[in-house]
């Protein structure tokens, strides 16, 4: 009996804390294990070799060892090794848990069906192995069954696994005898199958006669549990019938078999299953995203990189599920070899998705993978050049501050060189919004030269662009800056030719002339009016700048200056891009937020002259605060925009 096990001298597994709530179901105490050289995670399988237990037990557990070393199957718990001492015998596999525990797990998840159809398959599938051979389990119910590390369904506990022509085994445990079939024993898996599907959508059984509620069971799986559990029958092929019912228009099924084929597929098909995989991922549980779909995703781009684009939003949805850990984990590296792909398409798909990539990326990752982000300032696709700089809304609170300052130089050098207006608008709009994330030392400075050049481009759209931009960021200019620089040169453009112009000129004066007003009346309120000048932690901006965040974003319009894009082919492009220019005309924004009041003077408000309305926002409090959020339909690819929105470009991760 001791040749059996593995002869060495102490058990080379260290066994953690118990899996509790599978007490009673086996012989077996089942445990959390890691092995002690290398650190893998493995699940340890415990019986107490008690003196007074029957040797029965003690038979039935080496039975179910051996055969469980025996049978190879991907549906079948997978053997790792054994050890027995004088107190216990020690089954090791690989890291899993009992079905309920697992289901348990997830908690609150909407899992959906189709998790748990695809599971009953996997099941199904190992029966039909162990039936193919003239094998029955003969204890097929929901602790029998094991969810491994990866989500996957496997049956466990063999001990009881006899040929056709022998007897219904006993059961060791009084809580088993529940589980047999009522009538013929030769059925036995088939009711045990049954039983399983009940359970996985009902909870455990109290008895037998508990399969006659079947209102949680979905409807097309009814006329296979009645198949299965009906006692008297001549059909034979119950078992194989589930498994079809089971992958039958199942999409996690399709989405596993068009992801292994995905380098055969023709680009429509490729568009279908991206949009296949977006509608199922917040129905299905991360071991399954990150060591199926994702897993076959990495392995799609190995075969074919260049025409990857389709599945990048399905990247950005897998980041939107995976907590930071698991991220920097499985995903983070992934997401590097993208952005340093050649497949132009590829990188403007993850520069259009940035924000749920970003939002998950530590600090120092985003300083590694900057380098390769930046690229796109440089590339001669306008495309991704504005993709580019939109992204800097989510990259740039997590630089460093040389690598900061090395993106500033790319935005400033865009604004006043890039030959696409609608580019050096967004430069324009990024500069502002990242406003409070520049070193206070080279901030004034930098958004002062960037502004003021701005405001002398010859597009309207840049034009006023700028002017908003000091809008949002006055509380960053000294009062001697706003008087002697700034104002001189907005007051100039209150004669602009453009009328947009000239409007966003006389509203932003007003806020400037209130803040040299404040001070001119309470000197003694310098310090505070200037007190995000000089400071190195600065917020977002408050609400009530709310009204120029969207009078910076809302008129702005795409590119009308080229025809063509040089590097976006017809091969590769994704299926939401398009070269056809749109008009440029003012956009009507329904859901603007009520502006704030028009400025007033302290007899305005009938009050002394030399007193200032208390109730009007401090000139030097925050910037701005808006919880909005770029997002798209799941299921469908975001469309790409080339002029930042105001739901795409104020939610910025300050942290």
């Amino acid at each position: 009996m001791l040749n059996f096990f593995s002869i060495r001298d102490s058990f080379p597994y260290t066994v953690e804390e118990e899996i509790v709530s599978f007490r009673g179901y086996s012989i077996f105490s089942v445990s959390n294990g890691v092995k002690k050289s290398t650190g893998e995670k493995v699940s340890i399988f415990i019986h107490n070799k008690k003196p007074d237990n029957p040797e029965e037990l003690l038979n039935h557990a080496i039975i179910a060892v051996k055969k469980l070393k025996k049978f190879k199957h991907p549906s079948i718990l997978t053997y790792v090794d054994s050890y027995e001492d004088e107190n216990n015998i020690y089954l090791v596999t690989v890291r899993c848990l009992p079905l309920f525990a697992y289901l348990h797990k997830l908690g609150s998840e909407d899992l959906g069906e189709m998790y748990l159809k695809w599971g009953l398959a996997s099941i199904g599938e190992a029966v039909a192995f162990l039936n193919s051979v003239e094998l029955r389990h003969n204890n097929i119910f929901h602790g029998a069954v094991f969810v491994n590390d990866q989500g996957i369904w496997q049956l466990g506990d063999l001990g009881y696994v006899t040929d056709f022509r022998s007897e219904y085994p006993p059961k060791h445990i009084r809580i088993l005898d529940k589980y047999r079939p009522p009538e013929n024993d030769s059925l036995s898996d088939d009711w045990g199958v049954g039983v399983l599907l009940w359970e996985t959508f009902n909870g455990e059984i109290e008895s037998s006669e508990s399969l006659i509620d079947i209102a949680n069971v979905p409807n097309e799986l009814l006329p296979v549990l009645q198949k299965l559990i009906s006692p008297y029958r001549g059909y034979q092929g119950a078992i194989r019938d589930l498994i079809d019912v089971c992958h039958d228009d199942n999409m996690l099924t399709k989405t596993l078999e068009g992801l292994n084929s995905y380098h055969l597929q023709d680009r429509d098909c490729k568009s279908k299953l991206s949009k296949e995989i977006l509608k199922i991922v917040s129905k299905t549980p991360k071991d399954i995203i990150i060591f199926r779909i994702l897993r076959q995703i990495r392995q799609a781009y190995e075969y074919e990189e260049e025409n990857g684009s389709y599945l990048v939003p399905v990247i950005s949805k897998i980041a939107s599920v995976l907590n930071e850990d698991e991220f920097r984990s499985h995903l983070e590296p992934f997401v590097a070899f993208l952005f340093s792909t050649k497949d132009r398409a590829t990188r403007f798909n993850l520069l259009v998705n940035i924000d749920e990539i970003a939002n998950k990326i530590d600090n120092k990752s985003i300083n590694n993978l900057y380098p390769i982000i930046s690229a796109g300032f440089l590339d001669t696709s306008p495309q991704i050049r504005d993709e580019t700089v939109k992204a800097m809304m989510h990259v740039a609170p997590k630089l460093c501050k040389s690598v900061n300052r090395e993106m500033i130089r790319h935005l400033v050098h865009i604004q006043k060189n890039d030959e696409s207006s609608y580019i050096r608008t967004n430069a324009t709009i990024c500069l502002a919004n990242i406003a409070y994330c520049l070193e206070s030392r080279v901030r004034q400075k930098v958004l002062l030269y960037s502004f003021l050049l701005a405001l002398n481009d010859p597009d309207d759209h840049v034009r006023k662009a700028a002017i908003h931009a000091f809008s949002v960021t006055h509380r960053f200019f000294s009062v001697e800056v706003t008087a002697k620089s700034i104002l001189p040169r907005l007051v100039s453009l209150t004669i602009d030719k453009e009328p947009i112009v000239r409007r966003s000129a006389f509203k932003t004066l007003k806020i400037l002339l209130l803040k040299l007003e404040e001070v001119s009346y309470f000197p003694q309120r310098l310090a505070e009016v200037e007190r995000d000048v000089a400071s190195e932690t600065c917020d977002n901006p408050p609400s009530w700048a709310q009204w120029a965040i969207n009078a910076l974003t809302k008129n702005y319009f795409k590119n009308t200056e080229s025809n063509s894009d040089p590097v976006i082919s017809e091969k590769n492009k994704p299926e939401h891009y398009t070269k056809e220019p749109i008009e440029r005309k003012e956009h009507v924004d329904t859901n603007v937020p009520t502006p704030i009041p028009d400025m007033k003077t302290p007899k305005d408000h009938g009050m002394d002259e030399h007193k200032v309305h208390q109730d009007y926002p401090m000139v030097g409090d925050k910037f701005f605060d808006v919880n909005l959020k770029r997002t798209h339909t799941e299921g469908v690819p975001r469309k790409r925009t080339n002029t930042i929105k105001s739901n795409q470009i104020f939610d910025i991760d300050s942290s």
